[in-house]
């Protein structure tokens, strides 16, 4: 190998290195934090959209139960007649709803028979295939909603009063001439805060 006469070559001597090793590293650390922190802010948007589109899906099936409500009574399994809407204070909603689809034509009602309630922190929507109920009826059970810390139900009559129960006691010899104008839903997931919904009943 030829080396030309006065020409001095030199590399990188110990600490030129490690300086330079240094400024990577530094650099490498703050793009990892930054991207890291892009990928946070990446899942935390994706389980944000998540969440919102299972309580958008919630309001949509609770919108169609309560706001297709018909005063249709039912027998329960026992042979005891049922009102068409029955609330109590402990989370618990029970109703006669139309609109059951019936892409099939099967020889069955359109109105169906539903409930909603929470089951070990799980809302759950509960229907039967059948109005009247036989002992062999059994429910039907859907988990709609985990992670469900409160659930309650509210009834505003014709003149805006709320009851938390229906039928109240105090009405239950003209209850039938009570109309029931508003439902307000209220849902308190763990850790988030409460939720309150108002459908307007047929």
């Amino acid at each position: 190998m030829m080396f030309q006469q006065g020409v001095r070559y030199r590399g990188f001597t110990l600490l030129e290195l490690l300086v330079s090793l240094a400024i990577f590293s530094l650099i490498a650390a703050m793009a990892y934090g930054g991207l890291h922190t892009v990928l946070q802010n990446r899942n935390s948007t994706d389980r944000h959209a998540q969440a919102m589109q299972r309580m958008q899906l919630l309001y949509r099936a609770m919108q169609r139960d309560i706001e297709q409500i018909v005063g249709r009574p039912v027998r329960n399994e026992f042979g005891d007649s049922t009102p068409a809407i029955l609330v109590n204070d402990r989370g618990f909603i029970e109703l006669t709803r139309a609109g059951w689809s019936n892409p099939l034509g099967r020889p069955r009602s359109t109105l169906q028979r539903v409930a909603w309630f929470v089951r070990d922190e799980e809302l759950i929507r509960r229907y039967w295939l059948v109005l009247d109920r036989a002992q062999d009826s059994p429910p039907l059970d859907l988990v709609i909603m985990d992670k469900v810390e409160e659930f309650s139900v509210r009834l505003m009559d014709d003149q805006k009063k709320w009851h938390s129960q229906w039928p109240p006691q105090s009405l239950t010899q003209r209850s039938s001439a009570v109309k029931i104008i508003v439902a307000e839903v209220e849902i308190k997931l763990l850790q988030q805060e409460r939720i309150n919904w108002l459908f307007q009943v047929p």
